[in-house]
């Protein structure tokens, strides 16, 4: 019916979420047969399922280490259980609860002073910033170590895609403005997300980052990325980046039939990989797909790009997706020939895309010392979130006592390298 609402409803929840029995008794005139008096047996129950919600609760726990001495040795050693591993060790936060406010603030970008809003609300219990900062800070600087071997599992590999966007910090030097920043992102589509933070968009960073690196690297058009060691790198140029100018194209001329033709094109490219994922195929069996029916479609859509071009001006919103689309293009090509390759640069851009949202909220950086430390807790958060791996056993279970443990033993840490540890246990 016309303006009622259209509710999408579960049809039942997961089996991994803890089941809670309510039994319902019937009425008391209803436990006793009417005809003879006697009492109804129950016979079974009419069951129905309501995911429900426990609150949170805040406690104190009491931690009582157990001491223990010789009654019959006068000068014998007192001896004292194990203290457990810590994140950080006197702080008030439990583990749990330190883990709990870094998810809270970069999963779900809730500002430290909302959470502590939130506590004060829940238990009455006011709490100094810093109580919550802490924890959260010395956590990011123990996960640096993670995200530098995080980052030498991704450089290993043969494929990156990369993307930047910006960051307020505060800088004491700068009165009354804080420093416009640039994080860079690199990540695998299947594999790990590192974002490194700069304090400028220049081709440094980039540089520094990729030195090593060995293969293909997807980006869009910003032009630190051209020539970047191009006797081991080979750009690829993003499909999503040179449609997005088409489709503004179709916005601004909206009565020109051409742009509409042109994104008609790309849909038949985005077609096959939709196909390709489908079916499930090997890296091998993608590239030998895209020989057999993306080429010739790329082939038509650079035709039509070429003559388009000869009729518009260069200026006009359509010539400039053109010329755009033509100047990338041996670069766009690159995934016609690597099966590992996706056609854009879209799951690079989605996660980025928290840092945008978690900036609105929590405004700026508290300083440049503190950003590294920053952007390597949302290197490990989003490298879970990509690879499905439960993020907050994963740090309650590495953070603990992580800044006791040798160097050598952070690339059997990583995410990934704790993903297939546990896959391994579970066989």
């Amino acid at each position: 019916r016309r303006g009622k609402p259209r509710i999408s409803t579960l049809s039942k929840v997961p089996e991994r979420i803890r089941r809670v029995e309510e039994i319902i008794p019937c009425q008391e005139g209803d436990c006793q047969c009417a005809q003879c008096g006697s009492a109804k047996a129950v016979i079974g129950y009419e069951t129905a399922e309501k995911l429900d919600f426990i609150p949170a609760e805040f406690i104190v726990r009491v931690i009582k280490r157990e001491k223990r001495a010789c009654s019959a040795c006068k000068n014998a050693k007192v001896q004292t259980a194990p203290k457990a591993p810590a994140i950080l060790e006197k702080s008030l936060l439990s583990n749990v609860l330190t883990v709990d406010v870094i998810i809270r603030k970069y999963s779900y970008h809730q500002p430290i002073y909302r959470q502590r809003q939130m506590i004060e609300l829940e238990t009455g219990l006011s709490l100094p910033e810093s109580t919550l900062n802490g924890p959260v800070l010395h956590a990011g600087f123990l996960c640096e170590g993670l995200a530098r071997a995080m980052r030498l599992e991704l450089l290993q590999g043969s494929y990156i895609q990369a993307d930047e966007t910006t960051v307020q910090v505060m800088d004491r030097s700068q009165q009354r403005k804080n420093h416009l920043g640039y994080i860079f992102e690199y990540s695998h589509p299947k594999g790990n997300v590192i974002f490194e933070y700069q304090k400028g968009r220049g081709r440094e960073g980039p540089e520094r980052f990729l030195e090593t690196f060995q293969g293909v690297l997807q980006t869009d058009g910003y032009q630190v990325y051209d020539g970047l060691f191009p006797e081991q790198i080979q750009r690829m140029a993003c499909m999503a980046q040179v449609r997005r100018k088409f489709h503004e194209a179709s916005q601004v001329q909206s009565e020109d039939p051409r742009p509409v033709e042109i994104l008609v094109l790309m849909r038949g490219l985005y077609k096959i990989e939709r196909e390709m994922r489908e079916k499930g195929l090997s890296d091998e069996e993608r590239r030998a797909y895209r020989q057999l029916h993306s080429v010739p479609e790329m082939k038509r859509l650079k035709e039509r790009i070429e003559a388009i071009a000869q009729e518009v001006l260069n200026q006009s919103a359509l010539g400039k997706a053109c010329q755009y689309a033509l100047g990338q293009w041996n670069a766009l090509e690159t995934f016609l020939e690597f099966g590992e390759v996706e056609i854009d640069n879209n799951h690079c851009e989605r996660a980025i895309r928290p840092i945008a949202i978690g900036r609105k909220n929590w405004m700026h950086i508290g300083s440049h010392s503190a950003a590294p430390k920053i952007m390597a807790i949302n290197s490990i958060l989003e490298t879970c979130k990509r690879n499905n791996i439960p993020t907050r056993e994963y740090l309650l279970d590495v953070l603990p006592g992580l800044g006791d443990r040798p160097q050598s033993d952070l690339p059997q840490l990583t995410p990934l390298a704790w993903k297939a540890r546990q896959a391994s246990q579970s066989e």
